[in-house]
């Protein structure tokens, strides 16, 4: 039971880590292209 807790929480740190990850490039990109065209 304990190893199953233990093994749910790393794959949610994990799938946590690659949102934000995802949501850092993606919010660049939107940041980037709008700034650019603001400018």
């Amino acid at each position: 039971m304990v190893g199953i807790l233990q093994t749910n929480n790393l794959i949610a740190k994990i799938i946590a880590n690659v949102l934000v990850v995802i949501a850092n490039y993606v919010l660049s990109k939107i940041f980037v292209f709008t700034g650019g065209t603001a400018k």
